[in-house]
């Protein structure tokens, strides 16, 4: 088993990828990696392992907006935990640095977030979230009807169902 540490009243800032199997959580203190685990992508068994991983710790952390959408944060006072959601695009990231892997983009929000160079965003309420969600999901699926529309009809021609030239808009008849 690994050596437990203590880090009673120390300030420690965490990021957190996530990806959707499992969560790197890496730690810093006073500008230095202390410790980096791996748990479960739940965001309540996540929550929970904080204070196992940094026990004693005064936490902070940071996550990219994402899939998950808000869950992670709102798993987060449960467990004592200030959490930032932060815009993936605000993150800064080398020219040169083009791998991409969930230790590197926690370690990076986690130095950022010890160094103060990220600004998070507003979480929206989970009736805001939810209320959003259809008029998104509609327009989704009102785009890809469309592209469906598009590549059916380019192939039209290939059967002399359509002219090459015609202009004709999609419609029920079709």
């Amino acid at each position: 088993m690994a050596e437990q540490r203590l880090y009673t009243g120390a300030h420690l800032y965490v990021g957190v990828d996530v990806p959707k199997n499992t969560s790197t959580v890496p730690g810093v203190c006073q500008r230095q990696m202390v410790q980096t685990a791996t748990g479960p992508a739940d965001p309540a068994r996540l929550a929970e392992s904080f204070s196992r991983w940094f026990p004693g710790a005064i936490l902070s952390s940071a996550y990219e907006a994402g899939f998950s959408g808000c869950v992670v944060h709102r798993a987060r006072p449960t467990a004592g935990v200030t959490t930032m959601v932060v815009n993936p695009a605000s993150v800064a990231v080398a020219a040169h640095d083009r791998v991409k892997t969930a230790r590197r983009d926690a370690k990076r929000l986690a130095i950022d977030l010890a160094d103060g160079r990220l600004r998070g965003i507003t979480v929206p309420m989970e009736a805001e979230e939810l209320a959003r969600l259809l008029p998104r999901t509609r327009a989704q699926l009102v785009a890809h009807r469309a592209t469906m529309a598009r590549q059916s009809k380019a192939q039209w021609p290939q059967f002399g169902l359509m002219p090459p030239a015609s202009r004709r808009l999609m419609s029920r008849r079709y």
